[in-house]
């Protein structure tokens, strides 16, 4: 049943991240400091023949997020099991032990992919069109060495507590529809449409809480030292015109730096909205690409299963 979950929950990652990928990487790149008006450029500069590069990196990150949730969905179905036959007697188990439960599948998964999530995040955001996975991750390597491939280490175990505050805002939702209704909570469930908008609202309330460490997470990973970004500027010539030049922007290296340093000098340098630079695209890629996975990974479970038996 563990390889059951492992691969439906894979599967799903999948077929969500091919959907969502260039939210995911305009979110990122908005994250390390493009502008709107940039990104905005760049896509309707090529017109119709410029839509495959909207995908540009999406080979990286879809495997890194095929690895990602087949290493948590089975960490977390084999820690579940195990104590609830160990210490409930098979019985389920409550909110709390579940979200403890998450927060430390998320923590072991963390241990074994993240040097996928910082390749990919690397690849995502760089103007280098020739990048893979394997290169990029010498180039690591060498630079930094073995443990550069775990940049971002310390946001990434804060994040670990995204999941259990979704589930405990889903759980407390819940909990008050089915009271408002007169139900017993423990033998009554949602609609499927209930269930969906109030998942989409319980991930977004996660996101909104922890999106500070997100963007730090994706600062601390980036080779700020060869990402450049282009501001353009408005200038007036002798003959009162007025030009548009652009300009390379060079992007600080926070690599090295711990996470309250990084947080602190984001806010320092671009006030509290700075931290929730990228946001919109963040929720929107959150909430779609979390409906599709779990939909997706309903359909594999369910037919594996039937397979299986």
């Amino acid at each position: 049943m563990n390889l059951v979950q492992a691969i439906s929950g894979s599967v799903g990652a999948i077929v969500s991240t091919s959907i969502v990928f260039p939210l995911d990487k305009f979110k990122a790149r908005l994250q390390v400091g493009e502008s709107v008006t940039d990104l905005i450029h760049e896509i309707t500069a090529g017109g119709l023949n410029h839509l495959p590069e909207l995908w540009h990196g999406a080979r990286s990150r879809i495997l890194e997020s095929g690895a990602s949730k087949f290493s948590y969905f089975y960490f977390y179905s084999y820690l579940s099991v195990w104590i609830e036959t160990r210490f409930f007697a098979g019985h389920k188990m409550g909110t709390m032990i579940n979200l403890i439960v998450g927060y430390f599948a998320a923590v072991l998964n963390n241990i074994l992919t993240m040097p996928l999530q910082v390749t990919s995040t690397r690849i995502m955001v760089a103007k280098d069109k020739n990048n893979h996975i394997w290169k990029e991750g010498r180039k690591i390597v060498k630079q930094q060495g073995i443990l550069g491939l775990w940049r971002g280490w310390g946001p990434s175990m804060i994040l670990c507590i995204n999941p259990a505050i979704s589930f405990a805002s889903f759980d407390q939702v819940k909990f008050l529809v089915l009271r408002s209704r007169g139900l017993a909570v423990n033998n009554s469930t949602l609609s499927a449409l209930e269930a969906f908008f109030i998942g989409a609202a319980a991930k977004a309330v996660a996101t909104l809480l922890t999106f500070p460490f997100i963007r730090v997470k994706t600062l601390m990973q980036v080779d700020a030292g060869s990402l450049k970004t282009k501001k353009r500027e408005r200038m007036n010539d002798s003959n009162n015109n007025i030009n548009l030049i652009e300009k390379e922007d060079h992007q600080q290296d926070h690599s090295k730096k711990q996470v309250l340093t990084v947080l602190l000098e984001i806010f320092r340098n671009e006030g509290a909205v700075g931290l929730y630079r990228g946001l919109y695209p963040q929720l929107f890629k959150g909430v779609a690409a979390s409906a599709i996975l779990f939909a997706t990974k309903e359909k594999i479970a369910e037919g594996i299963v039937d397979m299986l038996l």
